[in-house]
């Protein structure tokens, strides 16, 4: 029969419930630092939706002003095309006349953006 000794029981029984403690000591400081990295991923991820919704918004402003603006600029574009169907035929070595250098100015105004910047 296998005789124990009582002393070094008791040291392996310590040391076995030291190591248990110690794990879960280990295992609950890893679940917080999982914890805070999640907690601030999660408000990187929130920023970043709101950057986000904010960019879309501006989007769609500049999408409808551009479509506002398409549609100025194309009824500007026929009225300039039915000025110049309408305008008298030039002779071969002559000058336009006035109908048709308002015709030409009138399209550049309507190319030119608000600001009064030519388009590039």
């Amino acid at each position: 029969m296998i005789r124990f000794n009582p002393i070094l029981l008791v040291i392996f029984a310590s040391f076995c419930i030291g190591a248990v403690s110690d794990h879960f000591y280990m295992m609950n400081r890893i679940n917080e630092i999982h914890l805070e990295q999640a907690q601030k991923n999660s408000q990187d991820i929130q920023l970043s939706l709101k950057q986000f919704k904010e960019h879309t918004e501006r989007i769609n402003r500049t999408a409808a002003q551009l479509a506002d603006s398409e549609s100025a600029i194309s009824a500007k574009v026929h009225a300039i095309q039915k000025g110049l169907k309408n305008a008298p035929a030039l002779a071969h070595d002559c000058r336009p006349d006035s109908i048709r250098m308002r015709a030409l100015t009138d399209a550049i105004e309507s190319t030119n953006p608000p600001s009064g910047r030519p388009s590039q």
